[in-house]
C-alpha cells in the first residue's frame, strides 16, 4: 500500500511538473511575442492589429509558439526539440496516464523519445559530474585539473505501452532546462531591442522586503 501510494504520488508530481512547465511557458512566450512584435513593427501599430496578432499567437501550442519566437528573435533553435517532447509527454500524461501510445510516436514503431537540454559540469576526461553524482558516485578532480560548465542534450526512450517515469534528478534537469530557456529567449529579445536602437538596462532588479 505504501509503495503504491509513493508511486502514485511520484506520477502526480511528474505530471503536474510537466503541465506547469508547458503552461507557464505558454504565458511567458505570449509576453515575449508582444514585445518582439512591437519591436519588429515599422512605425505606429494599431491597437486592433496588435491585439489580433497576440490573440492568434496565444491560441498556438507551446511548441509552435517557440518556433515563432525562435524566428522572430533569430535564435538558433537549440530548445525546440525539448519543448516538442515536453508537449507530447504532457499530453500523454493528461490523456493516457503517462502510458505511451501510438499517437506519441514521431515515427510509427519508434516509441517516444523524451529529450531535454540542460547544463552540467564536466571533467577534462569527459566525465559528466552531474550524472555521476546522481548515480551515487564521487568524481575526483586531480590537482591542476579543470571543470567545464556546458549545455548538453539528454534523451530517455520509452516504448509504446511503457509508462513515462523519471528520476528526481531527471526532473530537476528538465526544470533547470526551462530556466536556461528563459535566459536564452530574454537574451534574444534584448539583442533585438538593441538592434532597433533601444538602450537596455540589464542591471538586476533588487528584491525589496
Amino acid at each position: 500500500m505504501q509503495k503504491e501510494f509513493a508511486e502514485n504520488f511520484e506520477r502526480w508530481v511528474v505530471s503536474n511538473g510537466f503541465r506547469e512547465i508547458v503552461e507557464t511557458f505558454a504565458a511567458f512566450f505570449v509576453q515575449v511575442f508582444k514585445g518582439a512584435f512591437l519591436l519588429g513593427s515599422v512605425g505606429s501599430v494599431k491597437v486592433e492589429a496588435f491585439q489580433k496578432a497576440a490573440s492568434r499567437f496565444d491560441r498556438l501550442g507551446v511548441e509552435r509558439q517557440l518556433i515563432e519566437i525562435n524566428d522572430m528573435l533569430m535564435l538558433d533553435g537549440r530548445f525546440l526539440p525539448m519543448f516538442s517532447a515536453l508537449n507530447v509527454a504532457r499530453n500523454c500524461m493528461a490523456h493516457r496516464r503517462g502510458i505511451v501510445g501510438l499517437e506519441d510516436e514521431a515515427i510509427p514503431g519508434s516509441g517516444f523519445n523524451l529529450v531535454w537540454r540542460t547544463r552540467t559540469v564536466q571533467l577534462e576526461d569527459g566525465t559528466d559530474v552531474s550524472q555521476a553524482v546522481a548515480r551515487g558516485e564521487a568524481p575526483r578532480v586531480e590537482a591542476g585539473g579543470s571543470l567545464f560548465s556546458l549545455e548538453v542534450d539528454r534523451l530517455k526512450h520509452f516504448n509504446v505501452g511503457e509508462e513515462i517515469r523519471l528520476t528526481q534528478h531527471e526532473l530537476n534537469e528538465i526544470c533547470f532546462g526551462a530556466t536556461i530557456t528563459i535566459e536564452w529567449v530574454v537574451t534574444g529579445l534584448i539583442e533585438l531591442a538593441r538592434q532597433k536602437g533601444f538602450k537596455v538596462d540589464t542591471t538586476p532588479v533588487q528584491a525589496t522586503d
